[in-house]
């Protein structure tokens, strides 16, 4: 097994970062546009609204699956071959789940969501 350097490190944060704004509020405007239009039972039905949800969550907050019952009850999830199980509960959240094009892809996938589902 290798071992990390510093500048892996913060290559590996400084990627983080750039993921966590881009996902974040990528779904928080999604969220607010569907609010705002009375179309959020939309979003809320929508096929991957729950990995959507959880994997900001975890961005948000610190950078932890932090799974509530309901999600919990929900699981496993999956999203374009990744899947969010009970045994990520309080696990770190590791850039490696998603990779770099999970990362552009979960965007893309809500921005072709409100392209195409909503008005």
């Amino acid at each position: 097994m290798a071992v990390e350097t510093d500048r892996d490190i913060a290559v590996k944060e400084f990627a983080l970062a750039q993921f966590r704004a881009l996902i974040k509020e990528s779904f928080e405007l999604l969220l607010s546009y569907t609010e705002e239009t009375q179309q959020v039972d939309q979003l809320k039905t929508a096929a991957n609204y729950h990995f959507w949800r959880l994997v900001r969550n975890s961005l948000s907050h610190d950078a932890h699956w932090r799974f509530r019952p309901h999600d919990l009850a929900r699981m496993p999830i999956s999203w374009n071959g990744v899947t969010l199980t009970t045994s990520m509960q309080n696990q770190p959240f590791n850039i490696d789940v998603l990779g770099f094009d999970g990362f552009l892809g979960l965007h893309m996938d809500m921005a072709d969501f409100a392209r195409n589902r909503l008005s």
